[in-house]
C-alpha cells in the first residue's frame, strides 16, 4: 500500500495549525552513509531524532527488514553524565513508499514523523511510527550505524508532532524552541568540543567517549551549566568553553 493511501488520524486538526516542513536540506542536518561525506559523524553528539540501522526493538521483530530506529528521548534524560542512559526510548522507522513525495501530502498522518528522502533522493519516504515504540540499550545505538541526524529545525517538528500525537495538543514552534534553547546550546558546545578532540586525536569512538566525559566534567563544574542556560550569563559561558577547547586542542 502506498503511504497516501493510509487513513489520517483526526481530521479535526487543521494541518496549518503543525509547523510546516522547512524542505528536505533545512530538516535534515546530516543524512547519508556512514562515515560518508553526508552521513552524520562520529563526533555528533546523540541527538533526539537520530536515526540508527541494525537496531532490534524488542516485541517488534521484522525478519528482513532494514531495522530503522528513531531515538525518542530528550537529551535532559538520555544521557547519564557523558554517556548514554543505559535505557532508550526509540520509534521504529518504517519505509512506507519508494516513490518521491512531498511532506505536505501526509502531514495529515498525525502518528508518525515523514522522513521524505531518508537516505538519498531516490530513496522514496520513510516515517518514524509514534506507535510502534520500544526501549533498547544505550549500548544498542552504535554511531557507526547511525544514518542520519535531525537540523534543530527538524527536531521541533518532530517533538511538536509527537506532543500532538500523545494529547492533540500543538504546541507552537516558537515556544518549543524557547524551551530548548538551553538544551541546543549545550549540544552546540558539545558537539564543538568533540569535533576539535577528534581533530587533534582522531576520529575514533574512544577519543569521543573520552571528549564527551572530559565536557561533562568541565561544564558541570560550579555553576556552569546554570549560567549556560541563562540568558545573562549564556554568552560569557559559550565564550569561555570555546576558549577552553582551543586550550586543550
Amino acid at each position: 500500500m502506498d503511504y497516501l493511501d493510509t487513513p489520517v488520524d483526526d481530521l479535526d486538526v487543521p494541518v496549518d495549525d503543525l509547523g510546516r516542513f522547512p524542505g528536505v536540506d533545512a530538516f535534515y542536518e546530516y543524512r547519508g552513509e556512514p562515515g560518508s561525506d553526508d552521513g552524520p559523524p562520529i563526533w555528533l553528539p546523540v541527538q533526539q531524532g537520530d536515526v540508527f540501522r541494525e537496531v532490534s526493538i524488542p516485541g517488534f521483530e521484522e525478519p528482513g527488514s532494514e531495522a530503522l530506529a528513531m531515538v525518542f528521548m530528550h537529551p535532559c534524560v538520555m544521557r547519564k553524565g557523558a554517556v548514554l542512559a543505559d535505557h532508550i526510548t526509540v520509534f521504529r522507522v518504517i519505509k512506507k513508499t519508494t516513490k518521491k513525495r512531498p511532506y505536505e501530502r501526509f502531514a495529515t498522518t498525525y502518528s508518525a514523523i515523514p522522513l521524505p528522502e531518508l537516505l538519498g533522493p531516490e530513496s522514496g519516504v520513510y516515517a518514524g511510527e509514534f506507535q510502534i515504540v520500544g526501549t533498547v540499550t544505550g549500548a544498542a545505538l552504535d554511531r557507526s550505524n547511525r544514518v542520519m541526524s535531525l537540523s534543530k529545525e527538524g527536531r521541533l517538528l518532530l517533538q511538536q508532532r509527537v506532543v500532538h500525537h500523545f494529547t492533540r495538543h500543538i504546541p507552537p514552534l516558537h515556544d518549543l524552541r524557547n524551551r530548548t534553547r538551553g538544551v541546543e546550546r549545550e549540544v552546540e558546545l558539545l558537539t564543538d568540543w568533540c569535533e576539535a578532540a577528534c581533530g587533534t586525536r582522531g576520529d575514533t569512538n574512544d577519543v569521543v567517549a573520552e571528549a564527551e566525559k572530559e565536557f561533562d566534567e568541565y561544564l558541570s563544574a560550579g555553576d556552569r551549566r546554570d549560567r549556560l542556560r541563562d540568558e545573562d550569563s549564556t554568552n560569557t559561558v559559550v565564550a569561555d568553553t570555546h576558549g577552553e577547547i582551543r586550550r586543550r586542542y
